[in-house]
């Protein structure tokens, strides 16, 4: 029986006869070839963060002027490991690391010339990615506000998304699904 320098392995075993019949636990090892060198490398290495969630506004809400006003997704399309807070409308990081968060929202606004509207993500209730458009005075031509970030994340942080417009009066933000929604992941 052949063995490695270090006596775990029977390389006579190896064949790849036998299939595995579920995922690997994160704890499993796999051999590779690194360089001509055989390492062997734990499960976790390869599979896929499970954290993912996308949320939508389950009614059309009402943006009062010139607030920073926080949406109320509070409806969940879905929600891998359940961390998005649907009283609160926001995502909880359950651990450190990258996530990949995009929003997006419709809404009518601007009705001179000069207002604005902005998207924003917000880390701890601090704007750190940011939209922003500037109407042309046409109060009916609807604008769709979109933003998309990498935010390197502490554990427990509140992540949510931001409106803000100064029309003169309230506007809703549109609750059609395809239009308005907040979605992230777990990189």
């Amino acid at each position: 029986m052949a063995l490695s320098k270090v006596g775990l392995i029977d390389v006579t075993a190896i064949t790849g006869e036998t299939a595995l019949a579920a995922t690997p636990a994160t704890t499993d090892e796999f051999l590779i070839n690194d360089g001509g060198t055989i390492k062997r490398i734990d499960a976790s290495f390869m599979q896929n963060s499970s954290t993912a969630f996308g949320a939508k506004l389950s009614s059309a809400q009402s943006i009062g002027n010139a607030s920073n006003t926080v949406l109320q997704f509070a409806s969940e399309d879905f929600d891998n490991g359940s961390n998005f807070d649907v009283s609160n409308y926001r995502f909880v990081t359950p651990e450190a690391g990258q996530y990949l968060f995009h929003a997006r929202c419709y809404i009518e606004w601007g009705n001179a010339a000069g207002e604005i509207g902005r998207l924003q993500i917000a880390y701890g209730g601090t704007a750190i990615a940011i939209d922003a458009a500037t109407a042309q005075g046409d109060p009916t031509s609807g604008s769709s506000l979109r933003i998309t970030s990498i935010v390197n994340c502490d554990a427990s942080i509140n992540i949510d998304v931001r409106l803000y417009h100064n029309q003169g009066g309230s506007q809703d933000a549109d609750n059609d699904p395809d239009f308005t929604y907040f979605t992230g992941c777990k990189l």
